[in-house]
């Protein structure tokens, strides 16, 4: 008999940003669909979880205490470190959107060149 146990499944940084992508494309661009959106970002953060093992570590285990709308203005240590760690990963990812990497990578860097 084998039992596996994980707590942290879907609970990483890779997650989380496949998650904030599309409302972050949906507030700056509104003409592209929202299955293209979620195709996008699920084709970015799947690539980079499989490429990078910082995607793939767990999010804090508090981190629900110090974010969320509630606590937009809060100044916390442990508010700022999470919000750099979400913010340098989110630019690491767009290492992923490339033109090499096939139609998907054409439609990345089309989509950037919008930001």
């Amino acid at each position: 008999m084998h039992v596996t146990i994980s707590c942290g499944q879907l609970n990483t940084y890779g997650d989380l940003l496949e998650r904030l992508l599309p409302a972050a494309i949906k507030v700056n661009i509104v003409s592209i669909s929202e299955t293209e959106v979620r195709s996008i970002s699920r084709f970015i953060f799947q690539t980079a979880m499989e490429e990078d093992v910082e995607f793939r570590r767990g999010l804090p285990r508090d981190f629900m205490s110090f974010t969320g709308e509630a606590r937009r203005g809060d100044r916390g240590e442990g508010r700022e470190r999470f919000l750099a760690e979400v913010k340098r990963l989110a630019e690491k990812a767009f290492e992923y959107a490339s033109v090499d990497r096939g139609e998907m990578g054409c439609k990345l860097v089309i989509f950037f060149t919008h930001f």
